[in-house]
């Protein structure tokens, strides 16, 4: 993980991989960090925003980051409910 974000930090899979190690040893904003070097090298990074959004909402309670990650994650295409439904709970108005 490590390595690879060092020896490949065009490669945005490299730092997505290394949140998901950090998030599952318990070092949430390491795998914050990790997760938004994802974005930064690739901005349309469907499962890096998801993961930024699960992270906010289940681990570092930040429901409004969370929200503006899971709506990046739609706007590119992604379909998850969860997703879907924390941004339709934030939006004020008529649902669809």
């Amino acid at each position: 993980g490590l390595l690879a974000a060092k020896y490949a930090p065009e490669n945005p899979d490299s730092f997505y991989v290394l949140g998901m190690i950090y998030e599952k040893r318990g070092t949430f904003k390491d795998a914050e960090a990790a997760f938004q070097q994802a974005v930064q090298v690739n901005n349309a990074y469907q499962d890096a925003y998801f993961a930024l959004g699960e992270l906010y909402a289940d681990r570092l309670n930040e429901p409004h980051k969370s929200v503006e990650a899971f709506r990046r994650y739609i706007e590119l295409g992604g379909t998850h409910d969860r997703a879907r439904a924390a941004v339709n709970d934030a939006d004020p108005g008529p649902k669809p």
